[in-house]
């Protein structure tokens, strides 16, 4: 039995059955790996897991450059997953899995469509002198943590897009907190009326949607909280997240995340419609300053 002092553990229970949690965990890793949590120099473009023993966990870089950081060891679905942590004590690549230590993964069905995910961070003292402070790293409220795994589990549904743009984060921050900017890419808005970070925007009928704009510090990220929505209900509640980071050559890779429209709503197959439409606008506008702030045709 392995020593206490050589492992860290960490444990929650996901709204999901056992089957789509270790799916969700494996396969699709990189809707909930944090972002910043990565070894490449450069932006990810996506993180890969490859799901047999032997093979590897990679994450992708825009330019095509790859880190395989890890070695499936076990791969038994829906119970357990296993691989190595193949990172030495400064943070890069370490080749040999003599001197790698392993994450364990167990995955307990608690019924009513529910699942224990339990993680095991083992072996930590093959890392070699001052294994410590990988131990101390792995076990800080920095290092692992499978909450953002729960929450992104619970959204996975909902509407997400990206892109990549030549803009900077100033006309980035500017094109989703001012009105009449909002007005020059996003949907055909009769009226605008801005109060500080609330506006109000006048589109289908005499009532407007109703929403706040909040942006970070340094305006990377833009939310925005829909308020009050007569003729989409729906979006009530909802919140829509831009968040902008460097990319190669000077460039912001945005992603967009409408926390709250999934496809269990009524509206949804509409409102996908149209983000599908003005996400690309919004990018064409950041690009050229020229957008398309009509009603995309909708079939079906």
């Amino acid at each position: 039995m392995e020593s206490p002092e050589t492992t860290v553990r960490r444990s929650v229970v996901v709204e999901a059955p056992i089957d789509r949690a270790f799916t969700f965990f494996t396969r699709d890793i990189g809707m909930w790996w944090e972002e910043g949590k990565h070894l490449l120099d450069e932006p990810v473009a996506e993180m890969v897991f490859e799901p047999r023993v032997g093979g590897h966990i990679i994450d992708r870089g825009i330019s095509g450059k790859e880190n395989r950081w890890a070695t499936v060891l076990a791969y038994d679905p829906p119970a357990h997953v296993a691989f190595s942590w193949s990172i030495d004590l400064t943070w890069q690549i370490e080749p040999d899995l003599a001197k790698s230590s392993e994450v364990h993964v167990t995955f307990t069905d608690q019924g009513e469509q529910r699942t224990l995910v339990e993680l095991e961070h083992r072996h930590l003292d093959r890392h070699g002198e001052g294994w410590e402070a990988m131990r101390d790293a792995v076990g800080s409220p920095n290092g692992w943590n499978l909450e953002p795994f729960a929450v992104a589990i619970a959204t996975a549904d909902d509407y997400r897009n990206r892109f990549t743009t030549v803009s900077s984060v100033d006309a980035f921050t500017r094109a989703l907190t001012d009105a009449d900017e909002i007005r020059a890419w996003w949907t055909l808005i009769t009226r605008c009326e801005q109060d500080g970070t609330t506006i109000r925007a006048f589109m289908r009928s005499d009532r407007p949607l109703v929403f706040s704009t909040a942006s970070t510090p340094d305006g990377t990220q833009v939310t925005w909280s829909v308020l009050e929505c007569d003729f989409l209900p729906d979006w009530v509640g909802t919140t829509l997240t831009f968040t902008a980071c460097s990319a190669a050559e000077s460039a912001l890779q945005v992603s967009f995340h409408h926390a709250g429209l999934s496809p269990v709503l009524d509206c949804f197959d509409q409102c996908q419609a149209g983000w599908n439409h003005f996400i690309p606008s919004l990018h064409r506008y950041l690009d050229t300053g020229v957008g398309l702030p009509n009603e995309p045709r909708i079939t079906g």
